[in-house]
């Protein structure tokens, strides 16, 4: 409802209480009875609001190939709709029963018939389908599953939520770490358990000194405390001073990789890249696997199995410790260095 419309009297009404078109968008006319009550005067601004919605959408997208000359007649009788203005119906019965919904008017929304009106529009669009609804969103079963949304009330059930963001100015953290993870490399420890032609240091990395650890760690703790107010909501506030982390290199030869693996003993995981160039055909990747033990017992599924991100000089990705994850083998004539991190809570003293 935040579009800016200018609103006109609709002086020749022919029958019509209300009107908008889209050679004039972020224009709504109204007739006298339009103001006959409140009620009435609010379902005609959101009636006619939601087609300039549909028209500003339509300047970038058409929402169905106009090379498809077809029509219909809408279920209130209207005949002659093209594909579009049907979508248009569809998307004010589905505004308007939210509109009635939220507000407890069960009396207008019955009057209105909307759900039956909604119904027919659906099964009209779900009769043209992918034929007509072919170009950007208009798609048909992406442009249905919108109207559902705003309706019905989407419960996203176990949700597994991940942090990305590229480091600003990482050319110069970059160097600084490289310089750092250099001057460290004869230090004894590190263990090249779970890679092949890899190498991982020790756990000290964040306790050694310079503007690009500086840098490194308050980004992983920004990560960790994002990531924990997505869950947790203002009870992270509660725990964000206690948070403590720890980091260490990891170096990956060309044709190396990292087995799936976890972090136990962490709340929040992740890794920071710090120089993965000339990678080929994709290669290098970390990939997450579904952590659903059911996901991949057959049938048919939305969501593919793994999740996979290409590594940026200077992205921060932070996840779950809990989350399986891989590095896929390094194509490349040069080694690929990142950084792996955990962030946990330090104990009640």
């Amino acid at each position: 409802m935040n579009l800016p419309i200018e609103y006109g009297r609709l002086v020749e009404n022919r029958g019509a209480i209300s009107a908008s078109v889209d050679a004039l968008p972020q224009h709504v006319f109204l007739s006298d009875e339009a103001f006959a009550s409140a009620e009435e005067t609010r379902e005609q601004v959101l009636h006619e609001t939601c087609h300039n919605w549909l028209y500003l959408y339509g300047e970038l997208w058409s929402l169905h190939d106009r090379s498809t000359h077809v029509s219909v007649t809408l279920p209130s009788g209207t005949s002659g709709r093209n594909p579009s203005e049907l979508l248009g119906a569809l998307h004010v019965a589905t505004a308007l029963i939210k509109y009635y919904s939220q507000t407890g008017n069960t009396e207008l929304l019955a009057k209105r018939n909307l759900d039956d009106y909604r119904n027919g529009c659906v099964l009209n669009c779900s009769i043209f389908g992918a034929k007509v609804y072919t170009n950007g969103l208009g798609n048909c079963d992406l442009a249905l599953h919108h109207f559902y949304m705003t309706h019905f009330t989407s419960v996203d059930a176990w949700p597994t939520v991940l942090y990305t963001k590229e480091l600003p100015e990482s050319a110069l953290i970059n160097d600084d770490l490289i310089r750092i993870i250099s001057e460290g490399s004869n230090r004894t420890g590190g263990t090249a358990s779970g890679m092949f032609r890899g190498r991982k240091a020790d756990f000290s990395l964040l306790q050694q000194h310079g503007d690009g650890i500086s840098a490194l760690k308050g980004a992983i703790f920004e990560a960790a405390e994002a990531l924990t107010l997505c869950v947790i909501g203002n009870k992270a506030a509660a725990i964000s001073d206690r948070l403590v982390a720890e980091a260490w290199s990891v170096l990956c030869a060309p044709l190396g990789f990292h087995r799936v693996h976890v972090h136990p003993g962490a709340i929040w995981s992740g890794v920071y890249y710090v120089s993965v160039e000339n990678l080929e055909n994709d290669s290098g990747k970390i990939q997450f696997l579904d952590p659903r033990p059911a996901a991949s017992g057959g049938g048919r599924t939305t969501r593919a199995m793994t999740l996979s991100i290409a590594p940026v000089n200077g992205l921060l990705i932070a996840f779950p410790s809990w989350l399986s994850h891989w590095i896929t083998p390094v194509a490349s004539d040069r080694p690929r260095l990142s950084i792996a991190f955990n962030v946990g809570i330090a104990p009640f003293e």
